[in-house]
């Protein structure tokens, strides 16, 4: 017997658009959600997830090879930060690219950024300015559920382009 009946919330996504994402979203309010955001990430351990995915997948990376990844709203760019604190431990060479849409958002992810593997860009997820298969990894991380089932299909080909 199904239990879908009971929450009638789970049958299918609620979309809503992401406030953050709004050109008009308070800077101070942002800064604050990207601060609680990073919070979660660690605490929930969604952090520790893509690293330990990345740790499986680094069993068949070559010693001598330069692992480029391309993270897709990244928000805080906490996530691409705690995968380059990683890679070092392990010794491999990777290097990010990291994408938010809001300007704000962007500034605050570059902001201190002094390491050289991880370039924070501001472009629209929709629209990228990249080459097909310019990447090995593409991850994202709390994105995909705001976005149509339409345009979750446009991004997930894009990742595959990527």
């Amino acid at each position: 017997m199904s239990h879908l009946p009971l929450f009638p919330s789970l049958r299918r996504r609620q979309l809503q658009s992401e406030w953050m994402d709004e050109d008009s979203a308070d800077p101070q309010t942002l800064l604050e959600s990207l601060r609680f955001i990073r919070r979660i990430n660690s605490l929930l351990g969604y952090t520790r997830a893509t690293v330990r995915h990345f740790q499986h997948l680094s069993r068949i990376w070559r010693k001598d090879q330069t692992i480029l990844i391309l993270d897709l709203a990244t928000g805080s760019a906490d996530i691409p930060r705690a995968l380059l604190r990683w890679a070092d431990r392990r010794g491999h060479a990777v290097r990010i690219i990291a994408v938010d849409r809001h300007p704000i958002t962007a500034q605050a992810a570059a902001a201190g950024n002094s390491d050289s593997r991880l370039q924070i860009i501001q472009a629209d997820v929709m629209d990228l300015p990249f080459e097909p298969r310019s990447f090995d990894y593409v991850t994202t991380s709390m994105f995909l559920h705001h976005l149509s089932d339409e345009q979750v299909l446009n991004v997930l080909q894009t990742i595959n382009r990527l």
